[in-house]
């Protein structure tokens, strides 16, 4: 009975933590309007997210755009089966 109670607490813990993390990346998609967010994930991608998080609501990111150098680290551990993309230097050019 301890040991079933135990494996339980454990389970929730770890749901838990995930929809945490589900709760953090879709306030930072929230917070940051849309800029790009490409989704496309190829099947066997090694770099999915888990499967409890899917389940929860959350969406895999391939590409995530951000526009300031202090935004990357943040994105990164957000996002972290995503390749961060850095267009703030090509947002600050003058282009007639």
């Amino acid at each position: 009975m301890l040991i079933a109670v135990a494996l339980i607490g454990m389970a929730c813990g770890y749901v838990g933590y995930e929809w945490s993390i589900v709760v953090a990346r879709k306030a930072w998609v929230v917070a940051h309007p849309p800029r790009a967010f490409l989704r496309t994930v190829e099947k066997g991608d090694r770099r999915q997210i888990p499967l409890i998080r899917r389940l929860i609501g959350d969406q895999q990111q391939s590409v995530v755009v951000v526009v300031t150098e202090d935004e990357i680290p943040m994105v990164r551990s957000l996002f972290p089966e995503a390749d961060i993309a850095y267009v703030g230097l090509l947002m600050n050019l003058d282009i007639p």
